[in-house]
């Protein structure tokens, strides 16, 4: 029965952006000044971050959103949920980064939105923040397109 599993595979086979991303942190006066999407693994769009900005990045694996119970669903078939995450892809989300100026605005006028992490000094690379505290690099072999 592939009723429970519903939400996670319409997801993947109609994925979906916000048509009012932009405009909602424009009319906020809230301006990223880097954005990705994310549809080949959270880690190859943070990779990106990085190499773009030249700054290390930090992502808290206790803040990365997952949506219905595909956090679940990944547990029962044997997967990890973080890694798939850190590792999947065809997510079509948005990565972005905003002044650290505004993040309280964010936080408060955008709480459908999840910050999962920060820039860092570049020498902290791209780490995986584990609940326990543990840095673990971000690594990403990256997709080419054909």
């Amino acid at each position: 029965d592939l009723e429970k599993y519903k939400m996670l595979i319409g997801s993947y086979l109609k994925p979906e952006l916000s048509a009012l991303t932009v405009s909602r942190l424009e009319e906020a006066q809230i301006y990223p000044s880097n954005g990705y999407l994310v549809a080949h693994g959270l880690s190859d769009a943070v990779k990106r971050l990085s190499r773009d900005t030249g700054l290390g990045v930090k992502i808290y694996a206790d803040k990365i959103p997952f949506e219905g119970n595909s956090f679940a669903s990944g547990k029962e078939l044997d997967i990890d949920p973080i890694s798939a995450a850190m590792n999947g892809g065809d997510d079509f989300r948005l990565l972005f980064t905003i002044p650290i100026l505004s993040a309280e605005k964010f936080r408060r006028d955008f709480q459908t939105f999840d910050i999962i992490g920060h820039l860092a000094q570049p020498e902290v690379g791209s780490v995986l923040v584990s609940p326990d505290g543990l840095e673990h690099p971000i690594l990403a072999q990256g997709w080419k397109e054909v």
